[in-house]
């Protein structure tokens, strides 16, 4: 188990290869993916939805059966986003290419990066 998730799930893979881009103590994950963008938005990350704004990170993106999937930018280039995600127990290299915006919807990323600093509790 990764923060909750079987390290076998796509969700434990995401969190934990995320994790390990982000500053510690990482994102909190929790819930389902559909709600994952708003959730790390709320607690200061930085959550972008362009096309244009990939980076290494999180990538939320529907298949084109209406599947959420997420998973892990490896690689972006002129024609298109590599990403990393697990299924049956295996790592699998996906790409979204700009070309063929119909084989994916792209939902949106989430840098490993915050945007405000996480406030900690100083208890006297």
């Amino acid at each position: 188990m990764y923060k909750g998730f079987t390290e076998s799930s796509s969700e434990g893979f995401v969190a934990k290869e995320f994790d390990k881009l982000a500053p510690a103590p990482g994102i909190d994950w929790s819930g389902s993916l559909e709600t994952w963008m708003d959730q790390a938005r709320q607690n200061g990350w930085n959550v972008k939805t362009s096309v244009t704004d990939v980076k290494l990170g999180s990538i939320v993106l529907f298949d084109q059966s209406n599947k959420i999937i997420v998973g892990i930018v490896r690689d972006i280039n002129d024609t298109g986003i590599r990403f990393d995600t697990l299924e049956h127990n295996q790592v699998q290299q996906k790409m979204v290419n700009y070309q063929s915006v119909n084989e994916y919807k792209i939902i949106g990323y989430i840098w490993p990066e915050r945007t405000i600093p996480r406030m900690k509790l100083i208890i006297k």
